[in-house]
């Protein structure tokens, strides 16, 4: 087989590159924080009122937990990609990589979360919703 068709057949029908790759490829050529700094940092814990106030100034609401969860209840305006399967590639997808990213998550998975979404380079993780959707009890509205 040629060069060129060995090419043609490892490259035909390949998925197109997620959205995050060029994202990354910019922020390898800056200075960022490394894997152990993201990973020993831990995410501020965030009451309701604080999260509805960084989501009216931009902040992205991402909800970590299983899509069935999401489905029952979630804060309005969250986009779901739980953490099992391919969260990175879902998220690099989704999320603007600019813009600050609060989480929403199963308790003890926060910093999970964080971590995974810091290996991609989206390391704008303002915080995470104390308790988790326990603390909408008392706002059935949001």
């Amino acid at each position: 087989m040629s060069r060129d068709a060995f090419v043609e057949l490892l490259t035909t029908d390949l998925p197109d590159a997620p959205a995050y790759f060029a994202h990354d490829g910019g922020v390898e050529r800056k200075e960022r924080p490394t894997a152990r700094r993201i990973a020993g940092h831990r995410p501020d814990t965030l009451r309701l009122e604080h999260v509805l106030e960084r989501q009216r100034d931009g902040a992205q609401i991402l909800d970590t937990r299983e899509p069935e969860d999401f489905a029952a209840a979630h804060l309005v305006g969250g986009q779901n990609i739980g953490l099992g399967g391919q969260y990175a590639t879902w998220a690099g997808t989704i999320l603007g990589p600019d813009r600050p990213i609060v989480i929403i998550a199963d308790p003890g998975r926060e910093q999970e979360s964080a971590v995974r979404l810091g290996r991609i380079g989206f390391d704008n993780v303002v915080g995470y919703l104390r308790d988790g959707l326990q603390s909408l009890v008392s706002r059935p509205d949001r």
